[in-house]
């Protein structure tokens, strides 16, 4: 029999996943409860989500546990779920710190690696610098904005040095003090396309293809953070690439969105990865870990690795996953052994503005090409919730 693993988060599809690749058998509870990860696990949908999920680890199996985003938000909450069952992930005393903004820019001063400006008073915001209001309990990029430098008190926000160039994230996996470099992924943010607006998470491109500069800014992030911070398992960095430095903006403590598309690229399982260096302190064989071939290439002379990318759509007016959407979703995410199309509402769901609708993947040899067919996926699903719609290729 499998062994059960229970798992806890705002939108735990892809974890699951994860964990059933790696031979676990899924529990799970998230605010969505979506058709694909019922049809995977024992799945939960919260009607008062986070706050139901103590009483739905108390009657859960006797197993370890999981969280998912954005749980890190909430240490408090996370430290009365490990009384109940053994934690795989940080405990709320690291949250409290890793996802304190000073105590990460304090930590990387203590280096010569760059880092933006942060401040929790406007009066630090020197007008010659571009500043973002960002959220202390930020998830997803939603309510971050631009500070327009008019005084107003911060409240529950902080300021952070906005930095030009590619938005990324690299997966890591910490034990011991010490961490291991799985692979970075560009993100898409606020693209008109999904439906997102301004610094909102909607999706994923990758593996990236690093310099060795940049490999070595992340490996040494990497390892900076996990021995500062006592961190365990998965942790993703959020950053600002530019040609001559990693700019380290936000420090994830989780599995993270970008994750299943390395699982993708590089055929593992990051849930594996996690298990293995929270219960027994063992990190991945990052040399064992490169980009596969898609598996329609499987035969073929000269296979090339692929590019894989995902994107969130977000409802732009009120919407309803009626019978025939729901049909033609089902059928575009029955596609082995990587679906097409994820987070599929179940049927009759209101779908408000602003909320996700669901996630569409593709693939292709290269990152630009990767784009362009996930637009093409996008406008089709969404296709599928007027009269008119495409079916897939």
């Amino acid at each position: 029999m499998s062994p059960i693993l229970l798992i806890a988060g705002a939108s735990v599809r892809a974890a699951a996943w994860s964990a059933a690749r790696a031979g676990y058998l899924p529990v799970a509870a998230d605010r969505f409860g979506d058709a694909d990860l019922s049809s995977l696990a024992q799945a939960t949908r919260l009607d008062s989500y986070p706050d139901d999920l103590v009483d739905w680890l108390k009657s859960a199996p006797m197993a370890p546990w999981l969280y998912t985003g954005a749980l890190e938000n909430r240490p408090e909450l996370v430290d009365c779920m490990a009384q109940q069952r053994e934690l795989l992930g940080n405990s709320g005393d690291v949250l409290r710190h890793v996802r304190d903004p000073l105590a990460v820019s304090k930590t990387l001063g203590t280096t010569d690696m760059k880092a933006p400006l942060v401040s929790l008073n406007t009066q630090d915001a020197f007008p010659d610098q571009f500043w973002l209001k960002k959220p202390i309990r930020s998830a997803g990029g939603f309510r971050i904005c631009p500070y327009r430098q008019n005084g107003e008190p911060l409240g529950d926000f902080y300021l952070q040095q906005r930095i030009d160039g590619m938005s990324c994230s690299a997966v890591c996996v910490a034990a011991s003090g010490q961490a291991a470099l799985l692979g970075a992924t560009e993100q898409l943010i606020g693209a008109d396309w999904t439906g997102a607006h301004g610094f909102v998470y909607c999706g994923s491109v990758g593996p990236l293809e690093l310099s060795a500069f940049h490999r070595d800014r992340f490996e040494r992030l990497a390892n900076l953070f996990a021995n500062r911070f006592r961190l365990q398992g998965l942790f993703g960095i959020d950053a600002i690439l530019t040609e001559s430095e990693v700019w380290p903006v936000e420090i994830n403590p989780r599995y993270t969105a970008s994750m299943e598309i390395l699982e993708r690229s590089l055929g593992i399982s990051c849930i594996a990865c996690h298990v293995q260096a929270c219960q027994r302190g063992v990190l991945p064989d990052t040399q064992k870990h490169q980009a596969q071939p898609h598996p329609n290439d499987q035969g073929r002379e000269n296979r090339q690795c692929r590019a894989w990318g995902k994107a969130i759509l977000y409802a732009e007016r009120t919407l309803t996953a009626n019978a025939e959407f729901h049909q033609r979703v089902r059928s575009a995410a029955d596609t082995q052994p990587w679906p097409l199309v994820a987070d599929i509402p179940l049927e009759g769901t209101q779908i408000p503005i602003g909320a996700p609708i669901t996630t569409v993947f593709a693939v292709a040899d290269q990152h630009q090409s990767v784009l362009t067919a996930l637009r093409h996926r996008a406008d089709e699903v969404k296709g599928w919730l007027s009269t008119e719609y495409q079916s897939f290729e």
